[in-house]
């Protein structure tokens, strides 16, 4: 996974930016899958308490996991910030 927005706002709604999920086989191949093939469980995110929070990416069996971080606006973090 990459493209991931890791940052937000205390109030900001989740959104999973430009989240780029691939999927790599046993055999080498790898896919990168449309949005429509995975699913991002995002039910422990809280916009209103300033904490990080576990969202789960799921592909038929598989499942990863990445973290984001609630944060005060103004707390000296300008950038909202997209591991890649």
């Amino acid at each position: 996974m990459e493209n991931y927005k890791s940052q937000f706002y205390k109030g900001e709604e989740f959104s999973v930016g430009n989240l780029k999920v691939t999927c790599e086989y046993e055999n080498g191949d790898k896919v990168i899958l449309q949005s429509s093939d995975y699913t991002v469980d995002s039910s422990l995110y809280n916009k209103n308490v300033i904490d990080s929070y576990k969202i789960k990416v799921t592909f038929k069996t598989c499942q990863n996991e990445y973290t984001v971080n609630v944060v005060e606006k103004g707390s000296g973090d300008n950038d909202i910030t997209y591991p890649w």
